[in-house]
């Protein structure tokens, strides 16, 4: 009687895999997901500000990635002498030679479902070795941990890359950002597509949506693109007005593009939003005598610019993530990861697009980081990647669905379509014709000095070189 009941249990639906998961509806309109497996029923809230909120993945090993201070041995090629945030000494600034602000990852396994029309259909993450579960890409081995960078990469007053509080995040063109990051190690390099697909991993099954800007926009999605109004009654300084202030990012950092006599930038931060008036509300910034400021110039206009890394973990305390304020427009962190989309766009460093092929379109995978010089060079392996909408003229598409091509963390858009879907607004892609020759390249996150989320989202190929708008996060792998 005891065996057989042993074995009914065994057989039950109820026992599901050691794994918490999510399943992606294939009617092309939603973009929630449902929770299964251990995931079923959990709840995952993101603060804002130092709020309170459930997480229920907050006490699930894999999700954990607890804050560090930690110096670089060169030497030995490992971090060392850590001091874990809440302990004393450690601090967001930290001005020692090699010492930066990291997070821990845990290693985990995976399963991912790539069939359907909407793929991937069904994402799988484990703690442990499950049958049919691949370990996450970004892992030597099932248990060494891995260490990443909290920021965006920012140069420091020594003039190397650094990943620390209080630095804005450097932007240049693709040419540029590896030699940047080789300055502080020469075997330091960005992300790669591991790193950024074992990340897009847990974020799908822990939000359980495609559409990762909504539930966390960070400085995105942004309507600040005001211009300047100069007011001839006397009643009213002349300044910048808007009629939706629950959208202004209070605390965020804007430029005054201005013309007149003279033509520049000036830069300023954003105090608050006025009193309604007969203009609308006045954005208050901290400029000491607008009236002289605004008298020479002949037009004006307050944009975002990119915001100081700290912002979101100096203020998000009391949760695994969240945002500054209660407002999309504010910096964001996802446990330590600050503003993984919304900032700099991130350049990921070991693929490349090759439109010289004969399909039209192959992915180039490179294996050994040493052997990045920049090029297209004899080291990438390609494989063939021709799909029927690269033969469209048009600059840009939106991704619909994605498929594995050659290794199975090279996650790549598999379709397009030229109207943006609500079901998978958080991923785009800009591809070049297939009457542009040569080499795109792929870069993750989030540039704010476009208006539109869905322009600069999760991912996103480029086939500019010259391009400034781009940056990218600084990593140092032990026993690299």
């Amino acid at each position: 009687m005891t065996e057989h009941v042993r074995q009914r249990k065994f057989f039950l639906p109820e026992r599901v895999p050691h794994a918490w998961s999510v399943r992606f509806p294939q009617d092309g309109i939603s973009p929630q997901g449902e929770r299964c497996d251990l995931a079923l029923g959990m709840v995952a809230n993101v603060a804002a500000g130092d709020q309170a909120v459930r997480n229920d993945f907050d006490y699930i090993s894999i999700f954990q990635r607890p804050i560090f201070n930690a110096t670089w041995d060169a030497q030995t090629r490992t971090w060392r002498d850590f001091v874990a945030r809440g302990e004393e000494g450690f601090t967001l600034s930290p001005t020692e030679e090699n010492r930066e602000v990291i997070y821990r990852c845990k290693p985990f396994w995976y399963r991912i479902d790539m069939s359907g029309a909407q793929a991937p259909s069904y994402v799988s993450v484990s703690d442990k070795p499950l049958r049919g579960y691949t370990l996450a890409p970004m892992f030597k081995n099932g248990t060494t941990y891995e260490y990443r960078p909290c920021f965006e990469m920012g140069i420091g007053e020594d003039g190397k890359p650094h990943s620390r509080a209080g630095l804005l995040p450097y932007t240049g063109t693709f040419v540029d950002i590896m030699p940047i990051a080789r300055l502080y190690d020469p075997a330091a390099h960005t992300e790669r597509m591991a790193d950024w697909f074992s990340d897009y991993l847990l974020l799908l099954v822990e939000f359980a949506t495609r559409s990762l800007q909504s539930v966390m926009c960070g400085v995105i999605r942004c309507t600040l693109n005001t211009t300047w109004q100069k007011v001839s009654s006397g009643t009213l300084a002349a300044g910048f007005y808007t009629t939706e202030p629950d959208k202004i990012g209070v605390g965020a950092l804007a430029a005054i593009n201005y013309s007149g006599k003279e033509s520049g930038k000036y830069n300023v931060k954003i105090l608050g939003v006025g009193e309604e008036t007969e203009l609308g509300y006045p954005i208050l910034i901290d400029l000491d005598d607008p009236e002289a400021f605004f008298s020479d110039k002949e037009s004006c206009k307050l944009v975002y610019v990119r915001q100081p890394s700290g912002e979101a973990l100096s203020r998000v305390t009391k949760a695994s993530s969240g945002t500054v304020g209660n407002m999309r427009e504010c910096p964001f962190v996802w446990r330590g990861k600050e503003n993984a989309w919304g900032n700099a766009t991130s350049m990921i460093c070991d693929v490349l697009f090759n439109n010289d092929h004969p399909t039209g379109m192959s992915v180039c995978y490179l294996e050994d980081m040493s052997k990045y010089d920049g090029t297209l060079n004899e080291y990438y392996v390609e494989y063939d990647y021709g799909k029927p909408y690269m033969s469209r003229t048009q600059s840009y598409g939106y991704v619909i669905s994605f498929g594995v091509y050659g290794k199975p963390h090279l996650l790549v858009p598999s379709e397009l379509q030229t109207k943006h879907p609500e079901y998978y607004w958080a991923t785009y892609t800009r591809h070049m014709p297939i009457t542009h020759k040569g080499v795109g390249r792929l870069c993750v996150g989030g540039d704010i000095l476009s208006t539109n989320g869905i322009n600069h989202a999760t991912y996103e190929i480029m086939a500019s070189d010259t391009m400034e708008n781009f940056g990218g996060r600084l990593v140092l792998e032990e026993g690299s």
